[in-house]
């Protein structure tokens, strides 16, 4: 009879890739590998496992994790009060704010994702404000958690506090790892719409290094006037070394125009049991959709919504965090309705079943033609301006272009 391990629940297509069934595994039959697609995803080394079934019983899509109740939380509309670190966030710096009070008022160790010197998004700490702004913006692809949870563990052992944000399954599998709840541990899970595959990206800032002649040293890809307050953009600008950044348009970026449409997530994100109102982290943190019901709040900027789930994050806000913040409460209902995350997880597009196996058959330049728009001079040029010019500009330019792409 063959015992039922964890490539059950990759074949199920439900694995989120937080590897908590290789850090818990006695025997060490587990390791993480890149699959087909790019996805680190477990294997299983049949001559090591002793079918002791652990694996299972700790993975968090097999057994799913404590969530927050939306009927006991509390809800915000906040935009930092340091407006000049908001400009470095994607919306209204509410990570970094928090983290700073982490850092300074607690002595403790913040947990988010950074892209290293070879543009790979992973899982870093940090005891020092400079180092923050690596993980301010956001990173759309899936992170890789190295050895997060095993640091988490041990910074909590020695008394710490800890902050740690990621998606709601990465969340999901640090509880699943540590097996009980830490006071001294505040998790912040993102709203998030779905992971891309780590290999289609450095797929794109290959061909972006290769028209340059240089290696890429930063991707972003939410951007905001370095002057004028400012909503943030979505456009992609990767930095070189020498000359003027590569900026790109959405629509005009094979990689992030198949994020962006969700054409290419991991699998386990088209049934994500995290994408309703119950949340998993102490925090939910994310982008205010539902922002142009508040016309006096920060009018023309990109405001955060922050959700506050438990007990101990309510506390900390209402003893300390909200004199750091314009605030104002918000209609979590209304969120829900605008924010579709926040009730249902992203439609799989039929494309999914062959945009992979295209990534790897075809050229690039076939791949990038199928799936996205070739730029023109102007296209370009324009995507350049966007860089410098105010905002409400570079709007009448974003809806002119989804007029054409309607």
């Amino acid at each position: 009879m063959k015992i039922k391990n964890i490539e059950s629940i990759v074949k199920n297509k439900n694995c989120t890739g937080c590897g908590v069934c290789q850090l818990m595994c006695q025997t060490g039959a587990i390791s993480f590998e890149e699959d087909c697609e790019g996805f680190k995803s477990p294997r299983i080394a049949a001559s090591k496992c002793i079918g002791c079934g652990v694996c299972l019983r700790k993975c968090p899509s097999e057994v799913p994790v404590k969530r927050h109740s939306v009927k006991l939380g509390e809800f915000y509309i906040v935009q930092s009060k340091e407006h000049w670190k908001v400009k470095k966030s994607a919306s209204g710096g509410v990570f970094y704010t928090i983290a700073k009070y982490f850092i300074n008022e607690l002595q403790g160790v913040v947990f988010g994702v950074a892209f290293d010197k070879d543009n790979i998004a992973k899982h870093i700490y940090t005891e020092r404000l400079a180092e923050l702004p690596k993980m301010q913006n956001s990173k759309y692809v899936q992170s890789d958690l190295g050895n997060s949870f095993k640091m988490v563990k041990k910074f909590l052992k020695d008394g710490r506090y800890v902050l740690f944000s990621g998606t709601p399954c990465q969340v999901a599998g640090l509880y699943a790892y540590l097996r009980k709840s830490e006071e001294r541990l505040f998790t912040a899970d993102i709203i998030c719409h779905g992971v891309s595959s780590p290999r289609l990206l450095q797929k794109q800032i290959e061909e972006y290094s290769h028209l340059r002649k240089g290696k890429i040293q930063g991707i972003f890809f939410r951007h905001k006037h370095f002057l004028f307050p400012s909503e943030s953009l979505f456009y992609m600008v990767m930095k070189v070394k020498y000359g003027l950044p590569i900026v790109r348009n959405p629509n005009d970026t094979p990689y992030f125009n198949i994020f962006l449409k969700g054409l290419g997530f991991r699998e386990s994100c088209y049934n994500c049991q995290y994408a309703n109102e119950n949340r998993v982290g102490d925090f939910t943190m994310g982008d205010c959709d539902s922002h142009r019901l508040y016309p006096q709040f920060h009018p023309n900027e990109s405001n955060s919504s922050l959700m506050l789930n438990s007990v101990k994050a309510k506390e900390m806000w209402n003893k300390k965090l909200h004199y750091l913040f314009d605030s104002q409460p918000l209609d979590i209902a209304k969120e829900i309705e605008y924010n579709k995350q926040l009730h249902s997880p992203s439609a799989r597009p039929d494309i999914r079943d062959k945009i992979y196996c295209e990534l790897q058959e075809l050229p690039w330049g076939e791949f990038a033609k199928k799936y996205a728009r070739q730029p023109t001079t102007v296209m370009k040029a324009r995507s350049y301006l966007a860089l410098v010019m105010p905002f409400f500009i570079i709007k009448v330019w974003s809806k002119r272009n989804e007029q054409k792409n309607i």
